[in-house]
């Protein structure tokens, strides 16, 4: 499956799961984070994977630092900011 070079065709909620995990959040940080359900995180992950072609957490957050960097950051309390 080829990768897409752009980031259009994600969601800004996809965008903001893949951020998260490229910055090192596991699925049940970004769960809490953003206040979605665990089983909403892994749908977007599971989508992410098939539209950039990923089979692991680590490689999808490769793939986001290297597409979209890291935009979030976490403060000390867990809040984020968009810094981009």
């Amino acid at each position: 499956m080829p990768v897409p070079t752009e980031h259009h065709r994600l969601t800004w909620r996809q965008e903001d799961v893949a951020r998260f995990l490229a910055e090192g959040a596991t699925p049940a940080e970004i769960a809490g984070t953003l206040s979605v359900s665990l089983d909403t995180v892994r749908m977007h992950i599971r989508r992410l994977h098939v539209l950039v072609g990923t089979h692991s957490l680590q490689a999808l957050a490769l793939w986001a630092y290297a597409h979209l960097g890291c935009c979030i950051h976490r403060n000390h309390e867990g809040n984020t900011s968009d810094q981009g």
